[in-house]
């Protein structure tokens, strides 16, 4: 068998087809663990000498290299364990005192290569699935030791480079071969760019407590954590690498000043759940406690039962309606929701879905001359709060939880490139729960692909028939297929749903299960409005009770 070393090491167990394998060192008779590369793979001599200058308990012991006529191999012990997504998975998200306790066992072992010998070396590709926990034991977090594995991205990176400089002359390989190694969630921007440094290592840091808090691997800014978690991982996702925590020992003493606060129970309250989730009151954007919240008991329950959600953009084409009474309904479930359109046009058509009424556009010459006394870029490191009482935004709804843009909006910060778009849904993923962007037909095609990419799901909403239903599902499939979208990303609900006139079976079974998010059901309210026939109010309470809280349920858990 290939990979074997003329049969001195049997493979027992493959771990990664093709390229990672348990097996037994005959010789000796003990397991190791064998990495296979390609002949030529650049990153075979970066893990060997990774692997043979840092010096640490934490890293798995370089045994051998060979080569064949398939590849180039390195032999490790085996380290016996769970890997951190293993444990997670086996788990479940884990609680305050347990997440402090692996965060602060990291950045231990990680001083081993920030401190090294031949320079500050940073892993640059931390991640639950290459760190081992050995000596697992059950839930006790304070038995279990640190391992990294899979050192082929770590490389010695200057002091410097610790904070932006803007024009540096970026590191072309590093720059590729990160982007084949680093996970797209775990991975720093400026790592990307050739850039990195050692606190490229704090922002993977950061995105890891908020996987072992939720459980799921996300973007940063998707993490709706409140407290000194949430604190902590907008610190270390900075985009600013001279921002976040100067490096590990900064981020054990914050972690363990933390825990010390939690056990002494003189945290202002603050407690956390078997799900993760920091309860309590903390700044900018806190979410109101379901003791708080106006309303039924249903919607009390819906808030009680979503405190672990998933921070979301969303994008809805050609659907004013069904965008202003989801965001009503958001609102109203008390999540902090803003709704938005990339066009005046589509935002005075969410206008007139929200009040019944349009704007009076008479002053429109005078209006657009409205001077731009904002500077966009700095307008972006304000809050939502400071944007409403500037008069970009309008708040409404019950509990204030309900933003939309205004004209003065559309004035001053106008999406006219892609890069706007990026960035104000950046700025939306920071001060939302939930982001709501309509799209109208007309609207400059530029805009809409670069949302495409830039949100966490697209929404659409055909008439609940089995025609309409494959029409819509062949559209983005092509938009997929021609490389503008990605069909993970998509899902349907059927707009206007009448039980005696379509079968919801028939209609989910077009699209598949997981992404078939239910129905709006059919609403004379609705349609006198839209008529013209009702001024103003929401048509929410016409509504099947329960319909879009079910739909917003499954866009967010």
């Amino acid at each position: 068998m290939e990979g074997t070393k003329g049969g001195k090491y049997n493979i027992v167990e493959t771990i990664c087809s093709e390229r990672a394998f348990r097996g037994i060192d005959t010789s000796v008779n003990r397991q190791v663990f064998i990495k296979k590369f390609k002949p030529d793979d650049e990153a075979f001599e970066n893990e060997k000498r990774s692997l043979m200058s840092v010096t640490s308990p934490h890293v798995p012991e370089f045994i051998d290299e060979y080569s064949d006529e398939n590849g180039k191999y390195i032999v490790t012990e085996w380290i016996p364990g769970l890997t951190l997504y293993e444990f997670v998975h086996t788990e479940g998200p884990l609680d305050d005192e347990a997440t402090g306790e692996i965060i602060i066992k990291i950045c231990e072992a990680l001083s081993f290569f920030h401190w090294n010998r031949l320079g500050a070396t940073a892993f640059l590709d931390l991640k639950p699935s290459n760190i081992i926990l050995r000596n697992y034991a059950g839930f006790d977090v304070k038995r279990i030791d640190i391992c990294f594995v899979d050192l082929e991205a770590a490389r010695v990176v200057s002091q410097e480079s610790a904070s932006s400089v803007p024009g540096k002359e970026s590191d072309a390989g590093a720059a590729r071969k990160t982007l084949r190694l680093g996970s797209p969630y775990f991975t720093a921007p400026e790592v990307l760019f050739g850039q990195s440094c050692i606190q490229s290592d704090i922002y993977s840091i950061g995105v890891m407590a908020g996987y072992m808090i939720t459980g799921r691997e996300e973007y940063p800014s998707a993490y709706a954590i409140r407290g000194f978690w949430g604190e902590f991982i907008v610190r270390c996702t900075d985009p600013d690498p001279g921002k976040r925590y100067a490096g590990v020992r900064n981020v054990i003493d914050a972690v363990r000043d933390h825990l010390r606060t939690a056990r002494s129970g003189k945290n202002g309250g603050r407690s956390t759940n078997r799900s993760g989730t920091v309860q309590g009151r903390s700044k900018p954007d806190d979410r109101p406690e379901s003791s708080e919240v106006q309303g039924d008991a249903r919607v009390q329950r819906f808030i009680k039962d979503t405190l672990n959600f998933r921070r979301s953009c969303i994008m809805v084409e050609g659907n004013p309606c069904f965008v202003s009474e989801m965001g009503s309904a958001a609102a109203g479930s008390g999540f902090r929701t803003g709704v938005f359109s990339l066009s005046e046009r589509g935002r005075e058509n969410l206008e007139y879905y929200f009040t019944g009424k349009k704007e009076d556009m008479t002053n429109v010459a005078e209006k657009s001359l409205y001077p731009f006394v904002f500077d966009h870029r700095s307008m972006y490191l304000h809050g939502s709060d400071e944007w409403t009482e500037k008069g970009l935004l309008k708040m409404s709804g019950e509990g204030k939880r309900l933003f939309t843009g205004t004209f003065k909006q559309c004035l001053e910060l106008p999406l006219r490139k892609s890069e706007d778009v990026r960035r104000f849904v950046e700025w939306c993923m920071t001060n939302f729960d939930i982001t709501l962007m309509n799209v109208e037909r007309g609207d400059d095609p530029a805009l809409i692909n670069t949302l495409l990419e830039s949100c966490n799901y697209v929404v659409a909403t055909p008439d609940s028939n089995v025609e309409d239903m494959e029409s819509f599902r062949n559209y983005y499939l092509t938009l997929a297929q021609s490389g503008k979208l990605v069909y993970s990303k998509v899902r349907f609900v059927a707009w206007d749903y009448a039980e005696r006139e379509s079968n919801r079976d028939s209609l989910f079974r077009i699209v598949g299960k997981d992404k078939y998010l239910g129905e709006v059901f059919k609403s004379e309210a609705r349609d006198r409005r839209k008529n013209r026939l009702e001024n103003a109010g929401s048509v929410l309470d016409d509504l099947s009770e329960g319909q879009y809280e079910d739909i917003l349920q499954k866009l967010i858990s």
